[in-house]
């Protein structure tokens, strides 16, 4: 599964143009969602991608027939998760981590209590890796160390140039330009 995931992942990220990372075009409350959508359409499909990894993977835990169903689901996913963070796919590995603490799956509190600390410990151990705490500084360290390919967590990446971009403009501004 980790594999197919990849490489699916692999062929939506390299349909993305360089030019799609521009950020006035979709960093701007002024552009309507069509004009972003026409100016940078591979990466908002990835970005939805991103979105559907995640809803799949909570529809699939929630709708199980029966405690022990998901319990099992929940351990699937979190030896996929390890897999995918093996396979330097952190994207996905974000999306399954995403799934995962949606509200929704996040309050099954007798099923969490039934999922071994066998598989808990790891997915702490990802929590940590993933974790958005001080700009995501774990993750940042983890990449920089990684010989290439890898596919990189797509929304800090873009929070990133949004962050560029804004502090671009606010220099420009102060600059006069």
């Amino acid at each position: 599964a980790a594999s197919a995931l990849t490489r699916i992942e692999m062929e939506y990220f390299a349909r993305i143009r360089p030019e799609e990372f521009l950020a006035p075009y979709w960093a701007s409350a002024e552009n309507s969602e069509e004009a972003i959508h026409a100016h940078a359409p591979n990466l908002i499909h990835y970005i939805k991608r991103f979105n559907i990894v995640a809803g799949w993977v909570a529809t699939e835990v929630v709708m199980a027939r029966d405690l022990r169903t998901r319990v099992a689901l929940i351990k699937r996913f979190v030896v996929i998760a390890e897999k995918l963070l093996a396979m330097h796919n952190y994207n996905t590995l974000m999306a399954v981590l995403s799934g995962l603490n949606m509200p929704v799956v996040a309050r099954l509190s007798r099923t969490w209590s039934r999922v071994s600390a066998k598989y808990r410990g790891p997915l702490a151990q990802l929590h940590r890796l993933m974790d958005p705490a001080g700009n995501s500084q774990t993750y940042r360290k983890k990449i920089r160390r990684i010989e290439p390919p890898l596919i990189p967590f797509i929304g800090l990446l873009v929070a990133d140039l949004m962050f560029i971009h804004a502090a671009n403009a606010g220099a420009e501004s102060e600059a006069g330009l």
